[in-house]
């Protein structure tokens, strides 16, 4: 559950930090523009490709990276 104005919220086992403005804070700021850049593996690429998806959004630049690592 997140509250506005809490520090942390609790998240699993582990608490995230959490700015005045409710706003989860992150230690991940590189931001990648295409598919191409995020070296999947080729037959996930071609799928994404396949489902019509061109270019990556806002949170799949900055998420997909870090939960493929």
């Amino acid at each position: 559950m997140l509250n506005v104005g809490e520090k942390h919220v609790n998240h699993g086992a582990a608490a995230v930090p959490v700015d005045a403005d409710g706003l989860i804070e992150g230690n991940y700021d590189h931001v990648v523009s295409s598919f191409d850049e995020m070296n999947l593996k080729e037959n996930l690429l071609r799928g994404v490709y396949a489902f019509g998806y061109e270019k990556p959004s806002a949170i799949q630049q900055r998420a997909i990276v870090p939960c493929c690592t």
